[in-house]
């Protein structure tokens, strides 16, 4: 208590502009306002505080405060388990005025505790947190004064809190237990990859990672409004606006709604009684802009402002941005087995997209500016969808934003991964409460597709471990009440407009496995953690739609060294080995590269070969699945992202960096590809439209030695069908290559339509290993255009997977890790301004060349 004296006259002096700041509000309308400042933090137990930051981390207010070293440099996160292992207080103090206080309701809303808190208000214990995806809110007019509040967050572990559900946890075997106690995710409604998965540290936050705020009204507030789209045509959108109002007494109020600013509904009348009341406004929208996903047209958003009026005041008021679209998921019976697809405004859509996770282990320190760089990137490289990963968090608003405004669909999961949640009634009623949440607070983005209730926890049940660990009354009591009737229902009453699926992958029954061909989505694995050829094994991982699929790559070189301390630049370094996603993926790696590419001399080498091998890996596997559509109508690699800086699956580095995977699959999900396959002594040429009318054009084939010199060509006009895979060409192979050595030729494929080309290929005979690659000589040249950069670049003979390296890891190329034709030129852009001597001090080139010459 004399701490806290002390405490109060510490923060005095700093809370008087907050009395400047709000005296002049009306007091009848309704306010809010956030709690960032005067916070401090000490670990429980100690009377030492240091300055904190709300939204914020334990992790990084000790790295603020100098505490702890580079939260991700080398060996360091092992070094900082002890976050997680015990408690942490966070105490601020507040300023309520005269008119502040005059206010009827007073509410307390924590939008988001990670995860076990006590929180008390002027020495009072006013709530308990223990679900970091829910918001906590608590009336607190009772509690509050004129003048100074002192508001103390005590944070739990979550180690030590879920020992309690442990301990008495019936359904286990010796070893089970064991692995609960280590990894209690299954018993914590947390974040699951904070306590560690194969690409992500455990770390464990913990700290107040969202805002805090404080709510005054007087007779009622706006709590919740969802637009309904209840039918629309080219002429018009017939709309609802369902709106949740909570009343502190028997009133009267008049609702206007406004549609982008002109106003569409005006005067609506309604008696609301004490409580709960559910307001429903029907308007319309005349001739309406649809929204559509990337590279489908235009994402039109309207802005929908509803404000509640007493005596011609607003009194509160809520504004909603939607899109108007459809999005059907269909899932029918068919001669194969059953489809999973998508439709958007009646449009069969095949997804091109990735598995995201959060983009950084410390959650309240990403910026504006770096979601929007990653989510740009998926835009860039073709993209329409991204599944958020149930492993992971319900993403912030502004992802959800950015995805409306960029045209992403979100494959949507709740947040369950890998394992079977405990169904305690208790647990099931925190789960339900954190869904309805959830749902309510997501449903209005016209960038949510569907939702699904897991990650791997079916498969997880039929395919995994859980069996063997768990008696078999356990699916009953657990999966079937959480996945078949909890999220289901809340789906169904909250968000009716858009589909639920158990987990991913499904089948969406009990009776056909997952993963059964023809039916439901797969995580295809067959080739990672399968070893099979990536050239070989194609047809074996096909099927409706894909929502995993990887490879493993490291980042760049000079990633690696951001992370890496210099004397640990060695691949048998525990450090590096720290920081690979799992023990033995340098001998899987080390495996494909036997197969496919010449052995690497050093780290460098290593590295870029891995990362040029996982591209071509799941170019394959793009390309495959593109051109089987519409069998297959989605392809959703794994993963787009790092949470930290690791080697992963990953398309974008911690940096944010592109590795070469990124730059591949760019090119297989452009809207009209060209691919190329051989089956018994035939190429067959396939061409993928997602475009939306037809294309006439040209097939255009070259045969080229490495030196450029043309061996064959042939053209023919073609009809490319709109939103279809056709085969255009077949060509004998024995014929085609039997007067060359077929490892010093390339086949061009490419679509003409005048002078410009539409799409090409690349399409060599031998595996890359036994290329017989000339030595060449690269040409470049420096423009500027309008404070833009240019890098155009030349070959004289052709040059595989050409990589531009700038010594600082910090430019992004157009284009990089490329296949340069020589008599070509190629232009490349800079992200950044730089004149003609800094990038020429920055840039050099390698490619296989050098390699494979030097061999």
């Amino acid at each position: 208590m004399n701490n806290l004296r002390k405490y109060r006259i510490r923060f005095f002096g700093i809370l008087l502009p907050a009395v400047l700041f709000f005296a002049g509000c009306n007091e009848e309308k309704n306010i809010e306002f956030q709690l960032s400042d005067n916070w401090e933090f000490a670990k429980e137990g100690s009377q030492e505080y240091l300055p904190a930051t709300v939204p914020g981390y334990v992790h990084t207010d000790l790295l603020k405060n100098k505490i702890i070293d580079s939260l991700y440099f080398g060996t360091n996160p092992r070094k900082y388990n002890f976050v997680g292992d015990t408690g942490w207080v966070y105490k601020t103090a507040f300023f309520l005025s005269n008119d502040q206080i005059a206010y009827k309701n007073k509410t307390l809303l924590f939008e988001g505790v990670d995860t076990y808190s006590d929180i008390y208000l002027n020495d009072s214990l006013i709530l308990s947190t223990n679900n970091m995806f829910l918001a906590f809110e608590k009336e607190i007019t009772d509690l509050v004064k004129v003048g100074s509040n002192y508001l103390e967050v005590r944070i739990k572990s979550p180690f030590k809190e879920a020992q309690k559900v442990i301990d008495n946890y019936e359904f286990y075997t010796e070893g089970h237990f064991q692995a609960d106690k280590e990894l209690p995710m299954k018993f914590v409604r947390k974040a699951q990859y904070q306590f560690g998965w194969d690409w992500a540290c455990p770390l464990v936050p913990s700290g107040i990672y969202k805002p805090v705020k404080i709510k005054l009204w007087n007779d009622y507030k706006i709590v919740d409004a969802y637009i309904r789209l209840k039918e629309i045509s080219d002429k018009r959108a017939s709309l609802e606006a369902e709106l949740e109002i909570q009343a502190s007494q028997q009133t009267m109020a008049t609702f206007d709604l406004f549609v982008e600013d002109s106003k569409a509904v005006s005067g609506n009348e309604f008696q609301l009684d004490k409580g709960r009341n559910i307001v429903r406004i029907p308007f319309e929208i005349d001739n309406p802009k649809r929204w559509w996903p990337n590279g489908m047209g235009a994402q039109h958003l309207y802005s929908i402002n509803i404000r509640a009026n007493n005596r011609n005041t607003t009194i509160d008021e809520i504004t909603e941005r939607i899109g108007l679209r459809t999005v059907e998921f269909v899932n029918e019976y068919d001669k194969y087995g059953k489809s999973y697809y998508f439709k958007v405004n009646g449009v069969p859509v095949f997804m091109k997209g990735a598995n995201y996770v959060p983009i950084d282990a410390m959650l309240p320190s990403v910026s504006p500016e770096r979601y929007k760089k990653f989510l740009q990137a998926a835009v860039d490289a073709n993209m329409n969808m991204l599944r958020v990963w149930g492993g992971g968090i319900y993403e912030y608003d502004i992802f959800y934003n950015l995805c409306d405004s960029l045209g992403i669909l979100v494959y949507q999961d709740f947040m369950f991964a890998s394992r079977m949640p405990a169904a305690s009634e208790e647990f099931c009623d925190l789960i339900e409460h954190e869904a309805v949440h959830q749902v309510k607070r997501l449903r209005n983005h016209p960038c949510l597709a569907i939702w699904a209730g897991s990650n791997e926890v079916e498969s997880a049940w039929f395919e995994g471990f859980m069996p063997k660990s768990y008696p078999k009354e356990l699916y009953d009591i657990d999966h079937k009440k959480i996945f078949d009737t909890i999220l289901p229902q809340v789906v169904k009453q909250y968000h009716p407009a858009i589909s639920y699926v158990r987990s991913s992958p499904t089948t969406g029954t009990d009776s056909i496995l997952v993963n059964t061909p023809g039916y439901g989505d797969t995580h295809a694995w067959s080739v990672w953690f399968g070893k099979i050829d990536f050239d070989k094994a194609e047809y074996s991982r096909l099927s409706r739609f894909i929502s995993e699929y990887g490879f493993i790559g490291y980042p760049a070189h000079t990633s690696l060294k951001k992370y890496i301390p210099a004397e640990e630049m060695d691949t048998a370094s525990n450090v590096f080995k720290f920081r690979d996603a799992y023990n033995g993926i340098q001998d899987n790696i080390k495996d494909f590269i036997k197969r496919y590419y010449p052995q690497p001399q050093n780290l460098m080498e290593f590295t870029y070969i891995s990362g040029i091998m996982q591209a071509e890996a799941m170019r394959v596997s793009n390309e495959l699945y593109r051109r089987s559509k519409p069998y297959c109508m989605g392809a959703l690699l794994w993963q787009f992202n790092d949470v930290w800086p690791v080697a992963s699956w990953s398309m974008i580095d911690y940096y944010g960096q592109w590795k070469p995977i990124m730059y591949r699959t760019r090119d297989s999900f452009a809207p009209l590809i060209i691919s190329t396959e051989e089956q018994n002594d035939t190429i067959i040429i396939h061409v993928v439209s997602d475009l939306q009318k037809d294309i006439s054009s040209q097939l255009k084939l070259k045969l080229m030695n490495f030196e450029g010199m043309i061996l064959y060509e042939s053209s023919m006009s073609i009809n490319i069908k709109a939103n279809k895979s056709q085969i255009v060409e077949k060509i004998n192979l024995k014929k085609l290559v039997e007067k060359y050595n077929k490892n010093s030729i390339v086949l061009d494929a490419s679509i003409e339509q005048g002078n410009s080309t539409l799409a090409s290929n690349l399409h060599y005979f031998s595996r890359i290993k036994d290329l017989r690659l000339p030595e060449v000589k690269i040409t470049s040249e420096i423009t500027i255009r309008n404070e833009r950069t240019y890098i155009i670049l030349s070959s004289d003979k052709l040059t595989k997977n050409l990589y531009l390296i700038d010594s600082k890891g910090e430019l992004h190329f157009s284009n990089n890790y490329f296949d340069l034709q020589p008599g070509k030129r190629v232009e490349i852009s800079l992200d950044k301004g730089l004149n003609e001597d800094d990038l020429k001090k920055r840039l050099s080139f390698f490619s296989l060349n050098n390699i494979i010459h030097r061999e």
